[in-house]
């Protein structure tokens, strides 16, 4: 739902993307599927590869220096409080929407970022993501993730 809120245009429509998953959710329950709905993944809206690889074209090459990449993301971190500021309407939204409907709530940030960092790069240098919100296939297969299987199935 992320992905769809932030290519939305308008807060009718905005609103009308929740009346539609509130619909989905409480039908579910009627049906006794148990329903956990997860916030965004904790992004930069900066694809961390791409600003990084500018920044050091720029220092090896006689090009002007990346200006919309932030000191934090080049140094392949978000901060936490910035990226829920983002994501404050979205999941503002969905912990409304758990709570009437009965569904479990989940915040990624909860799991993905440690005091007050959300990691872009592991301890290696690799990335994280593959681009400025999606986690690699490598991110997701390793340890990093193992929290997503244990709250969404037992």
């Amino acid at each position: 739902i992320a992905e769809d809120c932030r290519s939305i245009d308008s807060t009718a429509r905005f609103d009308a993307l929740f009346v539609r998953l509130e619909e989905r959710v409480r039908e579910a329950k009627r049906k006794g599927i148990s329903v956990t709905l997860m916030g965004p993944i904790p992004s930069s809206f900066q694809s961390y590869v791409q600003e990084k690889s500018r920044a050091i074209a720029a220092h090896h090459l006689p090009l002007p220096p990346p200006l919309s990449a932030s000191p934090e993301l080049l140094a392949g971190y978000i901060a936490e409080a910035r990226f829920h500021q983002t994501a404050a309407p979205i999941n503002a939204r969905l912990i409304r929407l758990a709570k009437n409907t009965g569904a479990h709530y989940i915040d990624p940030a909860d799991y993905l970022c440690t005091k007050g960092k959300c990691p872009l790069i592991d301890a290696e240098g690799r990335p994280l993501y593959k681009d400025e919100s999606h986690l690699r296939p490598g991110t997701v297969a390793s340890n990093r993730c193992k929290w997503f299987d244990a709250l969404v199935f037992g």
